[in-house]
């Protein structure tokens, strides 16, 4: 199992509410997300379409974006609210280490037991989906308790980190923030029934032009991050040796509670795979 790369990737995504910067925190998000299953699949010889890594770098951590309007302005207002709220927000970094902690485990499992097949959608939709069905209602204070002990004893490296980040990627962000924010929208609107839903997302549809000019936005982030990567995760060395020294013994004093996870996955992708994205 790749116990020090998932747990990198888990804090570093676990990171990002406390990013201070509206979009910037999403963008890092998704770098980060996109990288840990990018590695993942390197380390089981897998060869990815880009599509599949969307998928399976999909977010659900949060269910955002109702596919109406008042979910959007929903969205806006609590993002504003949890940016003046920090404890909020510390608390949120944690739930999300430990949340991406578990999706980078059953997704490492997955690949090694070779029930993942490279070259279609719809299997990375189904893994997905998979996932999120063997996490559903596991006990994840087994781990949520260590993620919470070594946020408290590093709080100091944890938000020298983030400032980091921040510093190094404000001005790209700022550049395209509106449009990012309305792509995002208009994503999450996709396929949603409501008349307003469809209106709106034709309304928010980008033209080739636009949509060239996010993806450039998004490559120079992926640039940036790539430079600065390896800086914050030697800033929160000490942070990921402690939780890997925990996390170890925690699999190893509750092996049940892994080998139950692992049979939830295993049972889940016999189920029929959704039908659409």
């Amino acid at each position: 199992m790749n116990q020090t790369l998932i747990i990198t990737h888990a804090v570093l995504i676990g990171l990002t509410p406390l990013i201070p910067v509206p979009v910037l925190d999403d963008l890092v998000k998704s770098f980060f997300l996109r990288r840990l299953v990018e590695l993942l699949a390197f380390r089981h010889k897998l060869r990815l379409r880009p599509s599949e890594v969307d998928i399976l770098a999909e977010d659900r951590s949060q269910s955002l974006f109702k596919g109406c309007l008042l979910g959007t302005l929903e969205y806006v207002v609590k993002r504003l609210i949890r940016k003046l709220t920090v404890v909020l927000e510390w608390r949120r970094a944690i739930d999300m280490v430990t949340h991406m902690y578990y999706v980078g485990h059953l997704m490492d499992y997955a690949f090694q037991q070779n029930w993942y097949v490279p070259g279609d959608p719809q299997n990375a939709l189904r893994l997905r989906s998979a996932i999120e069905t063997a996490r559903m209602n596991a006990n994840t204070n087994l781990v949520k308790r260590v993620v919470q002990s070594s946020f408290k004893r590093s709080r100091a490296m944890i938000l020298g980190a983030v400032r980091q980040m921040s510093r190094s990627l404000q001005d790209i962000a700022f550049r395209r923030s509106r449009m990012w924010l309305r792509r995002q929208v208009a994503v999450r609107l996709r396929g949603r029934s409501p008349r307003l839903a469809r209106w709106l997302h034709r309304r928010l549809r980008f033209t080739e032009v636009e949509n060239a000019q996010v993806a450039e936005v998004e490559h120079k982030v992926a640039e940036k991050m790539d430079q600065e990567a390896l800086k914050v995760e030697g800033a929160l060395h000490g942070l990921i040796s402690y939780l890997e020294e925990y996390l170890d013994a925690v699999q190893k004093e509750h092996q049940e509670h892994f080998e139950g996870l692992h049979n939830r996955l295993e049972n889940a992708l016999k189920t029929p795979p959704p039908q659409s994205l």
